[in-house]
């Protein structure tokens, strides 16, 4: 009992317990797969009631738990101008989850541009280069001036300079899109895994890879960058 993830009452979880980190990831692709099942059986057994009490109020409710989203995004307005990141939002609401691989790597795409065009209309991208100049410089590797000139960072290098710099995103959100922004990176080298290599993924991964990823990227759409 003294290694069990849990107190004596059963409602505590350590997360930092051992035993917890090995069957976190288990556990949730089971939720995953527990909430859809569940999801569409009740849509069968309530359909019915549903499609009535819109009609009567006349209205349409426009609210809605991520996690009900069988497509890979919902519906994402964007407030500001990028032609190739509205088409891949767009795409998104058209792609089941059920392709997984293609969700994946169009999970992917959208979080690199969405990520990578917030912070250049910003103005931090200068800010990213020096993180990164000042890491190969203490590595005893300085770039050239060239080098410098001519450099342009990689997704990872930029989701480190967010993961560090906390106060890109304003207080009230800042927690969670801080922790998405985390899980993204964390979750990058699988989705490059399945993208460039034989890595596989199914749907229950690539809903979790989503979910954790949504407030960052709900923030960042409906944000427009300010320098």
């Amino acid at each position: 009992p003294s290694v069990l993830p849990c107190d004596t009452k059963k409602s505590g979880i350590d997360e930092n317990s051992p035993i917890f980190t090995q069957v976190q990831k288990t556990l949730e692709v089971f939720s995953v797969e527990f909430r859809t099942s569940n999801r569409q059986s009740r849509k069968k057994k309530s359909s019915g009631r549903r499609h009535k009490s819109t009609k009567s109020s006349g209205k349409s409710s426009t609210s809605f738990h991520i996690n009900d989203i069988d497509e890979l995004l919902p519906v994402v307005e964007l407030a500001w101008p990028d032609k190739k990141l509205e088409s891949l939002l767009k795409e998104a609401t058209e792609l089941s989850l059920e392709f997984s691989f293609s969700a994946t790597a169009l999970l992917r795409m959208i979080g690199e541009r969405v990520i990578d065009q917030h912070v250049r209309r910003s103005g931090k991208l200068s800010d990213v280069n020096q993180m990164v100049f000042d890491k190969q410089e203490k590595a005893d590797r300085p770039f050239t001036d060239d080098q410098k000139a001519n450099f342009e960072p990689s997704l990872s290098q930029t989701l480190d300079w967010l993961k560090r710099e906390k106060s890109y995103f304003p207080q009230e959100v800042r927690a969670d899109c801080h922790q998405a922004i985390s899980k993204f990176a964390s979750n990058l080298k699988n989705m490059n895994g399945v993208v460039h290599r034989a890595t596989l993924v199914g749907k229950p991964e690539v809903s979790i890879m989503r979910n954790e990823f949504y407030p960052a990227l709900e923030f960042l759409t409906k944000t427009p960058p300010k320098k």
